[in-house]
């Protein structure tokens, strides 16, 4: 009874969230270069063939980017330098097929995986609390705040289909272990190989199971603990060895690096993890001395929690997996989406931290579950809130692209951008372009200087107690005039925007190179008077 009980609670959970974070938002739209290119991709895929071959030309970065500057994919790719995803591939261009140019269905797809996430989650938190603290521990995983601030890139769906993989195998692997029925062990196997293959991220899972194994077991030895996992070590192995075959080694003679340089960007980086870590990013920038008491007394809370606690391996265990899971932020820079990946276990040492508490803390353990379901309608209401904004400006940025379409010779002649917002464009809006004129091999061009950012407002601004998606600028604060051979920039407010490595300048001059005007491109800027593109 108790079992259906959770199944049920879990499909409800399940679908409030698909509710409050996709019915809403039916005006979604692309965002940014990553966006564009994932709808190219599935623009130029036409057939089950070309899904298949993913398998082998599994590399990600495969949409051309702007005609004037060299395609990624030219480059050699090395072993460690790869985002070989195939399914991440496959995903795309089925969306493609099915729904074409309707982001809002993309993101429906990501809110549906983020949901059945969720719902997972619940069911793993009730293994060690009761259903109603599950359930809002559940809602804030569904909630954080950078759900609000990041989530639906529809490139993402990678991100989101692999955690369902990997819960599904952590719930599926339990019942194996409890029960010693193969085909679940086999259908964990299952759900590990498309997490892998959908995003490499999971590489470090059969260490995490075999730990986990081997504490779950008591009295097993941590032989046992290996033969038990032996086959997701298997997979990974084979994983490697094919990933080693479509992209060797190359090793090349770099710089030595400036450890004191790293170690300073790292520390930054580690900030923004444990804010995040906290539910803390919602905050306005600034305001170090709050920030700060607010940080030290949420770590300090939790470190005695943890010091007092009888399960201490079981945390340590927790944050060993997070850690783990936060692998890709070591070999390269911390991004607010990697802890989409980390979360579940950070949830399951914060719940062991409490529900393991000596049991003369039960009252305040009570009124801790009161709080945390006051915090969650609080995230709620906030994710909900940015998550509006954030539609606002994509409905701008679709509305502009498809204005964009009608201009008169845009199929017949090149186009070169001048200018446009990062925010909602990204580095480069050619491929989406592409795909709305129906022309793979359009000639689009761009400067590394045409995109602009907003300073104190790129992307998100911090209003006097939070921060929120920010509005796009509703005044010009750069003119462009033609010149001989290219295009006098001023800036009439430098402490408003800059344009991309060229933030020191307040005027400068951008010359275009003789081969492309003789091809007399549509020169276009963006107009934050009109909120869309002007031809220059």
């Amino acid at each position: 009874m108790i079992k259906n009980n959770k199944i049920f609670i879990a499909l409800i959970i399940g679908i409030l969230v698909f509710c409050l974070i996709g019915i809403p938002f039916t005006n979604w739209w692309f965002n940014g270069c990553d966006d564009f290119g994932g709808v190219y991709i599935g623009f130029v895929t036409k057939t089950w063939r070309d899904l298949l071959y993913f398998f082998i030309n599994g590399q990600i970065n495969q949409a051309p980017g702007p005609s004037n500057i060299a395609n990624y994919h030219d480059i050699v790719l090395s072993f460690f330098g790869a985002y070989y995803r195939p399914f991440y591939l496959i995903f795309l261009a089925i969306q493609y097929w099915i729904f074409g140019l309707n982001a809002y269905a993309y993101f429906l797809c990501n809110v549906f995986f983020h949901a059945v996430n969720t719902a997972l989650l619940f069911i793993i938190f009730s293994w060690i609390i009761e259903l109603i603290p599950a359930i809002f521990v559940a809602l804030l995983f569904a909630f954080h705040p950078q759900i609000g601030y990041r989530f639906g890139a529809i490139v993402n769906l990678h991100y989101y289909v692999s955690v369902t993989c990997l819960l599904g195998l952590l719930i599926m692997y339990k019942r194996y272990l409890d029960s010693g029925k193969t085909w679940m062990y086999w259908a964990a196997c299952c759900l590990y190989t498309v997490s892998l293959f959908t995003r490499e991220s999971s590489i470090v899972f059969p260490a995490i199971l075999t730990l986990g194994t081997y504490l779950y077991l008591n009295k097993a030895t941590l032989f046992t603990a290996i033969k038990k996992t032996g086959v997701f070590w298997g997979i990974t192995f084979l994983f490697l060895l094919l990933r080693l075959e479509l992209f060797p080694v190359h090793l090349t003679t770099a710089k030595s690096p400036v450890w004191a340089t790293i170690l300073h960007a790292k520390l930054g980086e580690f900030m923004v993890f444990l804010y995040d870590a906290f539910w803390f990013s919602w905050l306005p920038w600034g305001h170090p001395l709050v920030r700060g008491m607010l940080l030290i007394t949420a770590l300090g809370i939790v470190s005695y929690l943890f010091v007092i606690n009888t399960r201490k391996k079981f945390l340590l265990f927790f944050l060993i997996s997070a850690a783990f899971m936060l692998w890709p932020a070591y070999v390269g820079c911390y991004s607010p989406r990697y802890i989409y990946e980390a979360l579940p276990f950070i949830l399951l040492f914060f719940i062991g931290c409490f529900a393991w508490a000596p049991r003369d803390f039960s009252k305040m353990r009570n009124r801790g579950w009161l709080a945390l379901g006051i915090m969650t309608v609080f995230f709620i209401l906030l994710t909900v809130d940015n998550l509006h904004r954030r539609e606002q400006k994509m409905t701008i940025i679709a509305t502009a692209l498809y204005k964009l379409t009608t201009v008169p010779n845009i199929t017949t002649r090149p186009l070169y951008l001048l200018s446009y917002p990062m925010d909602g464009l990204g580095d480069q809006p050619t491929d989406i372009i592409r795909v709305m004129l129906k022309n793979p091999h359009a000639l689009i061009y761009v400067t590394r200087t045409s995109a602009y950012v907003q300073k104190n407002a790129h992307i998100i601004t911090p209003t006097s107690w939070r921060n929120v998606i920010s509005d796009y600028y509703h005044e010009n604060f750069a003119t462009i005039t033609p010149t001989k051979n290219g295009f006098w920039y001023q800036i009439t407010d430098p402490n408003k925007i800059y344009f991309m490595t060229q933030e020191d300048k307040h005027d400068f001059i951008i010359q275009i190179d003789k081969g492309i005007l003789d091809k007399d491109p549509l020169f276009l800027h963006w107009d934050t008077d009109t909120q869309s593109f002007k031809i220059v």
